[in-house]
């Protein structure tokens, strides 16, 4: 997109959902950090300069290993491997648009990870539109109820929270991931190359009658 061009009406709309997309992100960050530091169990200034650089990811990595440490008991540990399962889906996209952009086909963003991707079986495409990524930013804002309530359950019983708090704690999840093959999947079947375990499925041929060359 040439510089001092106005942008088209359906680039600035993903542009703003964007912006939302990222600052719940950060929200999320903030939260996990927190988290983190709960179940460390060590003073603010402790964690902060032994978790500070630490990402989403990692901080995920190092709760359950905490959890396993200082069992918390089985709803607790339930509702973390829920939400990090959530998560890990939404902070793989997040990634991807951070690190590759979108390309604009059509009204449509696609972010591709063809650039990097070392095989063409390992690129990764992702539709991007202004109402995915609110879907992806209301996701993001449920994780953070869901991270607050977690580490203040014994002290907000559900019955004294507010009732729009409690509306969001039981919403479903909006984004819904749909599939999306690159150009190099296309007219081929591409799940033997994601899915691992798998196999690719041969036709089988004929065989040749016993006495037949």
């Amino acid at each position: 997109m040439r510089l001092g061009k106005a942008a088209p009406e359906h680039v600035r709309r993903y542009w703003e959902a964007l912006g939302r997309f990222i600052d719940a992100f950060a929200a999320v960050e903030t939260h996990m950090q927190i988290t983190l530091w709960h179940y460390a169990d060590v003073t603010v200034g402790t964690a902060r300069a032994i978790f500070s650089g630490v990402r989403t990811d990692t901080a995920a990595s190092l709760i359950r290993r905490l959890m396993e440490v200082n069992d918390p008991g089985d709803e607790a540990r339930k509702e973390l491997t829920y939400l990090f399962k959530r998560l890990d889906l939404i902070n793989t996209i997040r990634n991807d648009i951070v690190h590759y952009g979108a390309r604009f086909s059509g009204g449509e963003a696609i972010v591709s990870t063809a650039l990097k991707a070392h095989t063409q079986q390992r690129v990764r495409e992702t539709t991007v539109s202004p109402e995915i990524l609110d879907d992806l930013t209301y996701d993001l804002r449920k994780i953070v109820a869901h991270l607050s309530i977690h580490r203040a359950r014994h002290k907000m019983p559900d019955r004294i929270l507010a009732p729009e708090f409690l509306a969001v704690l039981r919403a479903p999840w909006r984004y819904r991931p749909v599939e999306r093959y690159p150009p190099a999947h296309r007219g081929s079947d591409p799940r033997p190359a994601t899915l691992p375990g798998r196999r690719p499925k041969h036709r089988d041929r004929p065989r040749s009658s016993p006495g037949k060359s």
